[in-house]
């Protein structure tokens, strides 16, 4: 059985930036996650998370990419946070969506998207 597992609106704090001045502070992301996840058939008595992805682990990852290092390019998080949600158990395909409010002056809002596969999808 194939499902998608959503979690939408994640905020995370982030040096990220390639203007001058832009990485002295942490800058909040909004990130947006979709799982594509691959597992048997549930069966009565297989309610269980071991069968699925929890959600805490996907914001946990989320937020310890933010702080690990500094980002020239948000494009870098989505790929590399796509990269390592693709390489959880059961997950056979992650889309990440990740917007940098405040970056351009006015209402516009920079969003990249960024999908990895893992080979056997």
């Amino acid at each position: 059985m194939i499902r998608y597992i959503r979690l939408k609106n994640l905020r995370v704090h982030a040096l990220v930036g390639c203007i001058p001045g832009e990485r002295e502070e942490r800058r909040t992301l909004e990130v947006d996650v979709e799982l594509k996840v691959k597992l048997g058939f549930t069966q009565e008595g297989d309610d269980d998370l071991s069968r699925s992805v929890d959600y805490r682990k996907i914001r946990s990852m989320a937020n310890d990419l933010a702080y690990e290092r500094e980002f020239s390019l948000v494009e870098t998080y989505a790929d590399m946070l796509a990269m390592r949600l693709a390489d959880m158990e059961h997950v056979t395909k992650a889309r990440v969506i990740v917007r940098k409010p405040g970056a351009l002056p006015g209402r516009e809002i920079p969003e990249i998207e960024a999908v990895w596969k893992r080979e056997d999808d």
